[in-house]
């Protein structure tokens, strides 16, 4: 489930994630990332867990009153709070999703034995 029609699915965007660690969240450079691509990352988020509820409409809708609530927002300090809101928002969605992955692979057993993958496994790689 890494990748449908080239694009990233969320479960593998959860294990890039886990996989990055800390230091890769940290890493964000927040005052950066476009309000426009959280607006999208936010919607896209809204649908597939919209999806999962059969509610798509209505998450969207939520996403979008509050993105228009701060739209006309000119004080820097408090667009860096909600684009910081917006990211730890998307983050702590991916985390758990990365969570749920790990756990269920320790459920169904992982059926690589050299530890490759990172999520597992009983031989040390460098057998």
């Amino acid at each position: 489930a890494s990748s449908i029609g080239g694009r990233r699915t969320w479960r593998s965007a959860a294990l890039a994630c886990i996989w990055a660690g800390k230091e890769g969240a940290a890493m964000i450079d927040k005052a950066s990332v476009s309000v426009l691509k959280l607006y999208r990352d936010c919607m896209r988020l809204a649908a597939h867990l919209g999806s999962k509820s059969g509610n798509v409409a209505g998450m969207q809708a939520e996403v979008r009153k509050s993105f228009k609530s701060n739209m006309l927002e000119t004080n820097p300090d408090n667009i860096l709070k909600q684009k910081e809101a917006a990211i730890r928002g998307l983050s702590n969605y991916l985390f758990h999703e990365a969570q749920s992955f790990v756990e269920e692979q320790g459920v169904h057993g992982n059926t690589d034995t050299n530890g490759a993958n990172g999520v597992g496994g009983s031989r040390p790689m460098n057998e």
